[in-house]
């Protein structure tokens, strides 16, 4: 006759943390649970800043696709008449004059968003080639300029449109950009438009000339009291070239004012594509840079870049 094995009863009444009848372990112990918290939380700390570069690398990656969408639209209206967007005169419709987006909207087929915010009001996002996903993340605002938005237009791409040329120095050194006038003067006055459009034949070296990209951004108490919680950017690229946060974070010491002014400022073009701004250039490539890569225009080299003959302008008086 076979033998049966002898099955082994396990006492459940010495081992009160099992259920009768169940397999399960031994319960966590305090200590044990604080460790897998511990773990967790160090976990959390390593992700985090790997999810934050990734999202900042994808916000990059659209901001570079709207460039090269923008400045394939620059292509085609320059082939189409013969110069590239300038400022136009004041008139009814566009109390500031025509900007260059005004004109460049049809031949990319989107418009540049309208005011996007109220006051007290969080700015709403806009899905637009105009809009740099980055620039919305740090409640960046938006107006066109024109009739329905008279008072000022901002948003987050600026224009190359009067070159390096000091605009102090006119009427000896004229306007070297794509527009061919000067928005303001370094007192923040406005120039007189001029009707200096470029045309394609007059740029010498399309791959190493600045047309467009990420723009100033302004911030803080910098900005204007009514905007003061809000970020914004100027539509001209080239009116940074002189502004006193820019040229600090290129680490060049040009201050006309104290740096607590601009501090916010500063702080917001670090944040967006943390610390790079992408420019596309007239041939349609688009490049990553730091500010100390392109505005330090006291070096001939990075001043040629925004000048439709490639070749370096004067940035003091009497040169």
């Amino acid at each position: 006759m076979p033998v049966r094995p002898v099955r082994r009863q396990t006492r459940l009444a010495s081992r009160p943390w099992k259920r009768r009848g169940s397999q399960l372990a031994e319960a966590f112990t305090l200590i044990e649970l604080l460790l897998v918290i511990a773990m967790i939380a160090v976990l959390a700390g390593l992700l985090l800043p790997a999810l934050g570069r990734a999202r900042s690398a994808a916000d990059s990656a659209v901001c570079k696709g709207n460039l090269r969408q923008l400045a394939l639209g620059l292509e085609i209206y320059a082939g189409d008449h013969d110069s590239y967007p300038g400022r136009r005169p004041p008139n009814p419709i566009d109390p500031w004059g025509e900007l260059w987006f005004h004109q460049l909207e049809r031949a990319v087929g989107q418009q540049w968003p309208s005011r996007n915010f109220a006051p007290g009001g969080s700015p709403k996002r806009s899905s637009s080639l105009w809009a740099c996903p980055a620039y919305q993340s740090l409640g960046g605002i938006f107006a066109r300029g024109d009739a329905a938005d008279p008072h000022f237009a901002v948003g987050s791409y600026g224009y190359n449109d009067s070159g390096a040329a000091l605009p102090t120095l006119a009427p000896k050194y004229r306007p070297s950009g794509l527009g061919g006038s000067w928005q303001m003067n370094l007192n923040g006055n406005e120039m007189p438009p001029a009707s200096l459009s470029v045309r394609p034949a007059q740029v010498t070296n399309p791959a190493d000339m600045i047309a467009l990209g990420d723009t100033q951004l302004i911030a803080g108490p910098e900005a204007d009291p009514k905007l003061s919680r809000y970020t914004y950017g100027w539509p001209s690229l080239a009116q940074a070239l002189y502004s006193t946060s820019v040229r600090e974070e290129a680490g060049i010491t040009y201050q006309d004012g104290p740096l607590s002014i601009t501090a916010a400022s500063r702080a917001a073009m670090r944040k967006r594509h943390r610390g790079f701004w992408n420019i596309a250039f007239c041939d349609g490539h688009v490049e990553s840079l730091k500010a100390r890569q392109f505005f330090r225009v006291e070096d001939p080299r990075q001043n040629a870049r925004w000048n439709y003959d490639n070749r370096s302008k004067p940035t003091t008086p009497g040169k």
